[in-house]
């Protein structure tokens, strides 16, 4: 429940801090800020004592099997928690993005972003667990409750500046996107439909410790390779001799090391070849 506080001051401190270009400061101190500003304190106290509740729903929530592609049951959750808490013209699309908005000085938006699925083997955990989440002391426990923890973080900061009748400077626009971990299909619809209406999308993501400022590129590549068909008995090349070497020679590549300032990486994810045992 330690990492909820966290990741919540970090979105009520973006809001706080009245306009996006602030944080090309990347030396900003948030402890300071939050000692010397009486609304921050006042925010921060609200977070703490709700934070038994907000644990209850990532229960809630974290209990719900929502592999990419199948969160519609966690996305109803998510936005009746938005009505509870009072965010306004609350809505589901049909990625199934989930979206709720304060209202502030300008109609200009600021965003706020968590991730509403679960990667696939995550639900085969769920099932395997046999029970949902559970508090344990000041943690809450289980398989599902990763990536829902953003949302649940989000949500606490979002109802903590309701109840304080803070008037931000931006309206806030809190969204809970779907297939984030399949594609980024919820983001990019998100983007598209509010991308020259919002003056930044803020993505929520990590433990709160830090703020990352900029924008993050991510290049996918489905690559083909073709050979020979062939039976196990039949001489001649194997086509998958030659993907291995070029996995091999890809993972072998030193850009990570030389770009490390800028977080470059490079994975291969997936490797599909043939379909029954003794041919190729």
């Amino acid at each position: 429940m330690k990492k909820i506080l966290m990741i919540s001051i970090m979105v009520f401190i973006l809001v706080l801090l009245g306009t996006p270009g602030i944080l090309a400061n990347s030396q900003i101190d948030i402890t300071q800020y939050v000692a010397e500003d009486e609304t921050a304190r006042q925010v921060l106290k609200i977070i703490d004592e709700q934070t038994s509740d907000t644990a209850e729903f990532l229960v809630k929530i974290g209990g719900i099997i929502s592999p990419s592609g199948q969160e519609q049951e966690r996305a109803e959750a998510v936005a009746q928690r938005m009505r509870d808490i009072g965010l306004q013209n609350v809505q589901v699309d049909e990625n199934p993005n989930v979206m709720g908005f304060i209202p502030g000085k300008t109609d200009q938006l600021l965003v706020f972003v968590s991730t509403l699925d679960d990667l696939g083997p995550v639900a085969e955990h769920q099932k395997a667990a046999g029970k949902p989440p559970y508090i344990e002391g000041d943690k809450v426990v289980g398989p599902g409750t990763n990536t829902s923890l953003t949302t649940a973080s989000m949500l606490s900061a979002a109802e903590a500046l309701i109840k304080a009748h803070i008037e931000p400077s931006y309206t806030l626009l809190f969204a809970a996107v779907a297939q984030e971990e399949t594609g980024l299909k919820g983001m990019y619809s998100l983007y598209e439909k509010y991308k020259d209406s919002a003056a930044a999308f803020v993505d929520i993501l990590g433990e709160g410790q830090s703020i990352s400022y900029g924008s993050m590129g991510v290049y996918w590549f489905k690559i083909h390779a073709e050979g020979p068909e062939g039976h196990t008995r039949s001489t001649g090349p194997n086509i998958n001799q030659a993907i291995g070497r070029a996995v091999d020679q890809i993972l072998s590549l030193d850009y990570p090391a030389r770009f490390a300032e800028d977080q470059t990486f490079i994975n291969i994810a997936i490797l599909q070849s043939g379909s029954v045992f003794n041919r190729k």
